[in-house]
């Protein structure tokens, strides 16, 4: 059962914003969604986890870049919806919802839908194993908030 009543995302669909104006976007980027990896620390520096780096370069690559940023607070929905295992005895994926929301997040920032994501006051966040013939895929919603839903 889908949470959502948007078109099942399917083998022929591709990463795409799917609407878009001064005070809403909504993208679509299909790929399996990764949580964000523990930053490591180690003499040499920072890093993180490879995947982690491969999502994040692949998803900036298929996304495309915002023609101007959102202004003001903000409230984001995201779907995140994973690849089955063969077997497994959880009802949803693996991986803490706020490290899935932040791998995305940091691509939205740094594709320019706005300035930074402290913006965002709000947040809606699902995840979910894939249907039958659905693809994994991460869907994004943003809304800017008027003054008077604060």
């Amino acid at each position: 059962m889908t949470m959502t009543s948007k078109p099942l995302v399917t083998e022929d669909s591709e990463s795409c914003i799917e609407a878009a104006d001064e005070n809403h976007v909504a993208l679509l980027y299909v790929a399996d969604p990764v949580p964000a990896s523990r930053p490591r620390v180690s003499k040499w520096g920072t890093y993180y986890s490879g995947k982690y780096k491969e999502y994040l370069r692949h998803s900036q690559a298929a996304l495309p870049k915002a023609a101007f940023p959102l202004e003001g607070d903000l409230e984001i929905d995201l779907e995140f919806v994973a690849v089955r295992p063969k077997t497994t005895k959880r009802s949803n994926p693996r991986g803490d919802i706020d490290n899935y929301a932040k791998a995305i997040m940091d691509t939205i920032t740094k594709l320019g839908y706005w300035n930074d994501d402290d913006q965002v006051v709000t947040a809606t966040m699902h995840k979910r194993f894939a249907e039958a013939e659905e693809v994994p895929h991460t869907r994004v919603t943003i809304n800017g908030i008027s003054e008077s839903k604060i």
